[in-house]
């Protein structure tokens, strides 16, 4: 039941055993990239059982808004909603690295979700953006699409590399 005394969509069954419930949805933190898969079920105005996969980018507390998406409670819904929650997760587990400051071979610099001033639009932008002035930045959708940058076998305290598709 939630606070209104409606009966709750059960989303259980659906996830992996690691997701934790937390209020009114179920999280799952990925300590190797650093992103949060939270899962809402909720109810619209029509009625309408939903639930929302929503990823969060843990280093600048934005969501992923190309990443998130919402499962209408129809037909094969339990199937659509396991490969959303699925695919969220694979993405959460890798988080895109600048390339541009670990070849100097110091510290792992991360890119991080960062959003446009003129539209809003989302990002990778390299952490040390205001520090260094690193403008390395990498398209939220193409982030491991081929043409983007591509998961490289070497890994450092446990975060993928990435390096420029060839």
């Amino acid at each position: 039941m939630n606070c209104n005394g409606e009966k709750s969509i059960d989303v259980r069954n659906c996830l992996d055993r690691r997701f934790q419930l937390d209020g009114d949805r179920y999280i799952w933190r990925s300590t190797v990239g650093k992103f949060i898969v939270s899962v809402i079920p909720w109810r619209t105005n029509a009625n309408t059982d939903c639930v929302r996969v929503v990823v969060y980018d843990c280093l600048t507390d934005l969501e992923v808004e190309e990443w998130s998406h919402s499962v209408r409670c129809t037909d094969n819904w339990r199937e659509r909603l396991q490969e959303l929650v699925g695919k969220a997760m694979i993405r959460a587990q890798h988080r895109p690295m600048c390339p541009d400051c670990n070849q100097s071979g110091a510290e792992c610099v991360p890119l991080v979700v960062r959003a446009s001033a003129k539209n809003r639009s989302q990002f990778f932008g390299c952490a040390n953006y205001r520090e260094k002035g690193c403008r390395q930045t990498l398209s939220i959708d193409h982030a491991f699409a081929p043409g983007g940058f591509t998961l490289n076998q070497k890994f450092r305290t446990g975060i993928a590399l990435l390096s420029p598709a060839r």
